[in-house]
């Protein structure tokens, strides 16, 4: 279906969620796509489409070079949610999220606009998506599974910026997360379908523990690398609530300032738990989240 899609005479591409970046002078940056697929024959039709394509408009000085700049990519930003959009206009070639933000916001993309599964459900759209890098897009992934989803084919994006050799406050950034747009690239499918209920309502209570511990941290954005701790023994504690621990290799909890074990008898349940990363920062927070829903009497 994507060889067939790309060797089309006109590809129609809509970016949902567009704002910001996405709409610099216009997207002017958008007519070097032909130049960086080496597509000559297919003419490129972006529609940029969001509910804020009109806020944070940010225009610069500096132009697309001639030498990449293309005839055959036309432009054009609409101001509606896609699911408006696709009501309007149809369902387009590719459909993009770009940096959708799954953690917070998948019930308005999955749930609550139908743009995104009338473009899964026609037997020509493909849907595809970024994430930040691999940590993002695993959180992507389990909160698209709630509402019956799956990413696929999550691979590193090639045109992606390398800052590796870059300034120290660039190499900071990345790892922050505030400049590694794109990292990571997938594709969007329908899982079995269902609403999971039960994965909604840990991910709720994850949450709420990542809130809980916010206070707790002076570096908010490393929080899902903080909760994990690792002793002079070479044990792995997660920090779930205020002092309590989980102690992976050992299956209790514990007392993480007086070293007291609180309870010695946890089952850990790994329905949700992904056991090729099982200590990524994704599972760290889904394992915290697991063992306070079984054992909540032991956070009081």
């Amino acid at each position: 279906m994507q060889k067939k899609t790309l060797n089309k005479e006109q590809l129609n591409i809509v970016i949902a969620g567009a704002s910001g970046t996405d709409i610099i002078n216009g997207g002017d940056g958008f007519h070097a796509l032909p130049k960086l697929l080496s597509s000559t024959n297919t003419h490129f039709r972006i529609d940029l489409v969001g509910n804020e394509t009109n806020k944070m408009i940010c225009n610069t000085p500096f132009k697309l070079n001639k030498k990449v700049n293309s005839g055959n990519v036309s432009v054009r930003v609409f101001n509606e949610l896609i699911g408006t959009y696709i009501e309007k206009k149809g369902i387009p070639d590719i459909l993009i999220l770009t940096h959708p933000g799954f953690e917070i916001y998948a019930k308005s993309w999955l749930s609550q606009d139908e743009g995104v599964l009338r473009c899964l459900n026609s037997e020509s759209a493909i849907v595809l998506g970024c994430s930040y890098g691999i940590d993002e897009s695993s959180l992507d992934n389990i909160h698209a599974q709630a509402y019956g989803y799956k990413l696929v084919n999550i691979t590193e994006n090639p045109f992606c910026l390398d800052h590796a050799n870059g300034p120290d406050n660039h190499i900071r950034a990345v790892k922050e997360g505030a400049m590694d747009w794109g990292r990571h690239i997938w594709v969007l499918e329908k899982g079995n379908g269902n609403v999971d209920e039960e994965l909604l309502e840990l991910l709720e209570i994850r949450q709420r523990l990542l809130q809980d511990l916010l206070v707790m941290y002076e570096d908010p954005t490393s929080i899902l690398f903080d909760m994990l701790h690792v002793t002079e023994n070479n044990e792995h504690v997660i920090h779930i609530r205020g002092n309590v621990g989980f102690v992976y290799e050992d299956k209790v909890l514990v007392n993480m300032v007086s070293g007291e074990i609180i309870n010695d008898d946890v089952e850990l349940d790994v329905t949700y738990i992904d056991p090729e990363n099982k200590l990524s920062p994704t599972n760290v927070t889904l394992i915290a989240a697991t063992i306070y829903r079984d054992y909540k009497e032991n956070f009081i």
